[in-house]
């Protein structure tokens, strides 16, 4: 390495990429504090040059703080690349959600040991490969890494995509765009047709849009169908809302009075990868309110339909393995 070379990669080194990600954290949510609901700890900065440092800070995030949390750990691979790191814990210490952003197109980054030395202080959880844009110049992969952290810190307990896949079916188009910051897939609003829509609100904030059941009329023929007549879709809160367990104890007892009030019914359930957990305690915990909500559902379970969210692509392919080991 030349002298130039060093000197470039020193000054990648010791950008002060824990204070910046530290000091717009706290400009966000100052501003927009309903976006962060759960305590934010940034740790910091992680050299995986040094020997064990990265199991030193896994180390602290584990037991420095309780209860529900979320952990921020930015870290310098080499040659100007940072990766950054998001652990969610829930009330009871278990890690729902654990990633690491690579944002750079063929990094040769080798996660093995990283992704060892997780598995060492937090057995029997994995340090997952998270989905993110991926582009080609390394030396902007300190800034990526800070923007990255802090859009993947506003993804919250709901937001599966319940609402925005009802606009979608009911003919709704859909634009990419960037609210506050954050990648959003939005509504065309010149497209919404359905005036049933102007109830069915979408964002991509940690709080939950979604605060009691709302129904949408389709017509077939006004989304392109060949047969004649309609069909109800109806948006629901989503279970471990954002608002609080009294408000998920009502919005459970408002889907069985809704659903028992109902001739025929067909339950659409909306699994997130964001929210799916780490040991998929999440789909275990849904499985089991499925099961008191709907004491019947052993003789009922054709009529239920999944839909998976927000998968990146080089997961989709597991689902199905994934699924078989939660039943095991």
């Amino acid at each position: 390495m030349t002298r130039s070379a060093e000197f470039t990669d020193k000054l990648q080194q010791n950008v002060d990429i824990y204070g910046t990600l530290k000091s717009e954290l706290e400009t966000l949510r100052a501003k927009f504090p309903q976006q962060f609901p759960k305590p934010i700890y940034v740790l910091s900065s992680v050299d995986l040059n040094m020997k064990d440092q990265w199991k030193e800070r896994l180390i602290q995030a584990k037991y420095n703080e309780s209860g529900e949390r979320i952990i921020l750990i930015p870290c310098y691979v080499g040659n100007s690349l940072w990766v950054g790191v998001i652990i969610k814990f829930s009330a009871d210490e278990y890690i729902e959600q654990a990633e690491f952003f690579d944002q750079v197109m063929e990094s040769g980054f080798i996660p093995n040991t990283f992704q060892e030395q997780f598995a060492e202080v937090y057995q029997g959880c994995n340090l997952r490969s998270g989905d993110c844009k991926k582009h080609t110049d390394q030396t902007l992969s300190a800034r990526l890494t800070i923007e990255k952290l802090l859009s993947a810190v506003e993804e919250g307990g709901t937001g599966s995509g319940k609402s925005t896949t009802i606009h979608f079916l009911a003919g709704s188009k859909m634009i990419e765009t960037k609210m506050k910051g954050l990648n959003h897939i939005a509504v065309d609003l010149a497209s919404v047709k359905n005036p049933d829509l102007k109830n069915i609100t979408i964002s991509p904030f940690a709080q939950s849009e979604t605060r009691y059941i709302t129904p949408v009329r389709v017509n077939f023929k006004d989304v392109g169908a060949f047969s004649k007549g309609s069909v109800v879709l109806c948006d629901s809160p989503g279970f471990e809302d954002t608002s609080g367990s009294e408000v998920d104890i009502a919005n459970g007892i408002g889907i069985v009075r809704a659903i028992k009030g109902c001739q025929s019914v067909r339950p659409v359930i909306f699994v997130s990868y964001k929210n799916i957990g780490n040991q998929f305690e999440r789909l275990k915990s849904l499985a089991h309110m499925l099961v008191g909500l709907i004491p019947t559902i052993e003789d009922n379970r054709n009529a239920f339909s999944y839909i998976f969210t927000k998968y990146p692509p080089h997961e989709r392919s597991t689902i199905h393995t994934s699924l078989r080991n939660v039943k095991e």
